[in-house]
């Protein structure tokens, strides 16, 4: 999320009911929300166990997406009143998601309160609504990391589930619609593999994804084992690499040939590092700051729904 004064927050979207510590004196209290009256949730990392994670292509227009749009603006910091809200879902259901999410969230209000009894209430005035890559692509556009050229340039927003593909020319700077597209390959395959080489070091599967992925980053310590880290890491990321080439060398075709710039986007290229050069390798990698990365997708709804309300 991203509000007006430049305020950045990130979390997985998923949420569980509270179970308080209050008064354990170990402190853990954690920041736990209601949303229109429902009842307290904690979100993203403090949500481990039996929580909701609403996925499908009507997450947008499904109330059980409320209680995350909630913790969303609260965390960004906007206060109470009318918001523009810029958000997107993923390319394969943008064009059945539109319509059903504007008529569910505009003009909705939100009372989010939490727990330590603070109260706000968004009234959600406009929805802008874009595909996730195509958010990721227009924030490259404005931070001059893409620009008029010769060829084609593809933008790779690799996520959990998939990896969202948007092709532009950069003669025109215009979206090449039959070349964009989504594949089944993201940062769970990642996960699952680590998973794999884990359980077989070990004898032990991690049940969540996160302790793969900090193997990844960096040794971790498992029943008395040390795993992880880049060198065990690296043929599990080549190979969701080799899954990602294969599936895009299908799609593109001989337009493959034409791509001169790649442009990898989100949190999963942050996973991948640099053996994401190696799904198509005639490109020349054109990278964001590290600090708008895992966030590009964020910035390009705020800027949409910024320009929006100007114009």
């Amino acid at each position: 999320t991203v509000a007006s004064d430049g305020r950045w927050d990130r979390f997985p979207s998923r949420y569980a009911v509270h179970n308080s510590a209050e008064g354990w004196g170990l402190g853990g209290n954690v920041l736990a929300l209601s949303v229109d009256g429902g009842p307290l949730h904690v979100f993203g990392d403090d949500a481990q166990l039996d929580f909701r994670s609403p996925q499908g292509d009507g997450r947008l227009s499904d109330p059980e997406t409320l209680p995350l749009l909630g913790a969303a603006l609260w965390r960004s910091g906007v206060p109470s009143g009318d918001v523009a809200l810029g958000t997107g879902t993923p390319l394969g259901s943008f064009s059945l998601e539109r319509a059903k999410a504007k008529e569910f969230l505009e003009g909705r209000e939100l009372e989010v309160v939490s727990s330590l009894g603070e109260h706000r209430r968004y009234r959600i005035v406009k929805l802008v609504l874009r595909p996730q890559s195509v958010a990721a692509t227009i924030h490259a556009i404005n931070r001059g990391v893409l620009r008029r050229g010769n060829g084609m340039a593809a933008v790779l927003d690799f996520g959990s589930r998939t990896c969202d593909v948007v092709t532009i020319d950069l003669g025109t700077m215009d979206p090449i619609t039959q070349l964009c597209f989504s594949v089944q390959a993201g940062v769970n395959d990642v996960a699952s593999g680590m998973s794999a080489l884990i359980e077989q070091a070990t004898g032990f599967a991690p049940s969540s994804p996160r302790v793969a992925l900090e193997a990844i980053a960096s040794p971790v310590n498992i029943r008395g084992k040390t795993i992880g880290g880049f060198e065990a890491a690296e043929p599990v990321l080549r190979s969701v690499a080799d899954r990602l080439r294969d599936a895009l060398a299908v799609r593109y075709g001989d337009a493959g040939n034409m791509i001169s710039v790649l442009v990898p986007v989100g949190g999963g290229a942050i996973v991948l590092g640099s053996v994401i050069e190696t799904v198509l390798p005639a490109a020349e990698i054109a990278r964001l700051g590290p600090h708008d990365l895992p966030y590009a997708n964020a910035l390009g709804y705020f800027q949409e729904a910024e320009r929006a309300v100007w114009r």
